[in-house]
């Protein structure tokens, strides 16, 4: 296969973390030729590393997101009659981590498959909650393979032309993500994506690479971990993916962590950040949880996978006490102790006052979902 590849990064400070080289490393194999797309800006330090990898950098304003990026780049190589010139071309962005295994493995499995364009996840149509209904089936736009009976079309070229005003998220999602699976579709075009043998993680309604890294690279041994897994409230599947990580593959999670806190330096994460956490459990002697919901668990999870000790939990539900689970009047806790408020938002306006004066502001560590 002779491909080409189109990578698109962004940063808001223009800084590549080692993930990412890790990754434009791993398509050495892959494309014969990578084109590097820079939405916004990148400092020179990066660029010039970036001109190690192709002599093809493209360094243009961030409009249209990763799908404005494409555009750009697949309408240059139309005008000049360059699209026919490769076999396969490969579209992929920075909002992944990994591969943790050689890419060949998952293009010899594709090759065989009679399709026209692939990605390693879809969408299984199904109700999103963010969309406010049904989304229809498609393939998830961070990895998609297009082959070339579909490049050499005038569709394919037609979908890029008329593809504009994406100046939302919402947009990308809908008018690019969604759109491309469905427009080419309805034009003849044949697809697949590498999960669709394990139809237990091709639930409708779910963002499989959100709701199940863990199980998905644990039992589909899938590839890469999206950046967007990697939450506290999911903490419970994503820790155990990250350690899975550690544990079966030669690919250092420390790429992971050292981009998660350079990130969130620049921006606060809802409930809570790594980092704060981090600091918070550093200068307390004692750490308690206040909850035993879905956030305590992702908390506890998140304890766990770091190697920190929690005293106890603490929750207003007296069905839940055990010896590790008590109620806030049962617990005797010194001003260096802090308690980590792990409550939604609704609960969370319920206990707060209460909390509020009983311990100092540097007590409590609470959740950012005002």
């Amino acid at each position: 296969m002779n491909r080409l590849g189109i990578f698109v990064f962004y940063d808001k400070e223009g800084k590549a973390d080692a993930y990412v080289y890790h990754l434009l490393d791993s398509m050495a194999g892959i494309v014969d030729k990578i084109i590097i797309v820079v939405n916004g800006i990148v400092r020179s330090d990066f660029l010039k590393k970036f001109n190690t990898y192709t002599e093809n950098v493209v360094i243009r304003k961030n409009v249209g997101y990763d799908a404005g990026a494409y555009k750009e780049i697949i309408l240059g190589l139309a005008e000049n009659n360059e699209l026919a010139n490769w076999d396969e071309i490969v579209l992929l962005n920075d909002t992944f981590y990994g591969p943790f295994f050689d890419w060949q493995v998952i293009f010899e499995e594709m090759e065989v498959r009679d399709v026209d364009f692939w990605g390693l996840s879809k969408w299984v149509k199904g109700k999103a909650k963010w969309y406010g209904g049904d989304l229809p089936e498609h393939v998830q736009g961070y990895f998609l393979v297009i082959r070339k009976r579909m490049l050499v079309s005038s569709a394919f070229v037609e979908f890029w032309r008329t593809l504009d005003n994406l100046s939302t998220y919402h947009d990308v999602i809908c008018r690019f993500e969604v759109m491309f699976t469905v427009y080419h579709s309805k034009q003849g075009f044949k697809y697949a994506s590498w999960l669709d043998n394990d139809d237990i993680y091709t639930k409708t309604g779910e963002t499989v690479y959100c709701v199940h890294p863990y199980d998905l690279i644990r039992s589909c041994r899938f590839p890469v971990l999206k950046r967007k897994a990697i939450t506290i409230t999911n903490f419970v599947q994503a820790g155990a993916a990250l350690h899975y990580i550690e544990n079966h593959f030669e690919y250092s999670t420390k790429m992971i962590w050292d981009h998660i806190e350079r990130i969130e330096k620049e921006t606060s994460s809802a409930p809570f950040s790594f980092c704060e956490i981090k600091q918070f459990v550093n200068t307390h002697k004692k750490i308690y949880i206040y909850g035993y919901g879905k956030w305590g668990h992702a908390m506890e999870s998140l304890f766990v996978y770091k190697g920190w000790e929690v005293s106890g939990f603490i929750d207003s539900n007296v069905t839940k006490q055990n010896q590790y689970v008590r109620k806030l009047e049962d617990v005797q806790m010194s001003c260096d102790d802090g308690l980590v408020v792990a409550l939604g938002k609704k609960s969370f306006l319920e206990v707060y006052p209460q909390l509020k004066g009983i311990f100092e502001e540097n007590q409590l560590l609470l959740p950012n979902i005002m």
